[in-house]
């Protein structure tokens, strides 16, 4: 299970929260990369799937409907969502399986390919538009962090 995001002296912004949290997973998929040891990786994918579920719970309860809003019709939330849904699918096959290490290794190396294009569409196309429309990023990353830690509180949802 994650741990919760420890406090910090400076509050982060929403999109500062959700780029921080996107270069957190980025790190544990290269560490599952190196990983040699069956426990080690087991414990990398509970630790993947939970802080995937969990940022994309945050987005799609608070940060999507406040961009969506200020975005007046963009697409961006519905591609988002479409592939926050292929993202799922796939966590929820890997945390099912019953198969051998080598499909697990490939369902990841998959999974990281995905969140890696999500990622890229995130930071490249919908947080600079959000950015430069009249939205309070600050407060939005103070209710992101606030239901993120009660999230991991309880366990990851869904």
């Amino acid at each position: 299970m994650a741990q919760p995001v420890p406090p910090r002296l400076e509050p982060l912004d929403a999109i500062s929260r959700l780029t921080t949290d996107h270069e957190a997973v980025k790190e544990l998929f290269a560490r599952y990369m190196g990983a040699t040891s069956l426990p080690q990786k087991k414990e990398l994918i509970d630790r993947l799937c939970t802080d995937l579920v969990v940022h994309m719970a945050l987005e799609e309860e608070i940060f999507y409907p406040a961009a969506e809003a200020v975005l007046d019709g963009s697409s961006l939330i519905l591609e988002a969502m479409a592939e926050h849904a292929a993202i799922k699918a796939l966590i929820t096959k890997i945390q099912e399986a019953d198969a051998a290490q080598q499909q697990i290794d490939d369902r990841i190396r998959l999974l990281a390919e995905l969140v890696s294009s999500h990622v890229d569409e995130e930071q490249r196309r919908l947080f600079p538009k959000v950015r430069a429309k009249n939205l309070d990023l600050s407060a939005l990353g103070d209710r992101l962090a606030q239901r993120q830690e009660e999230l991991l509180s309880v366990g990851s949802p869904g």
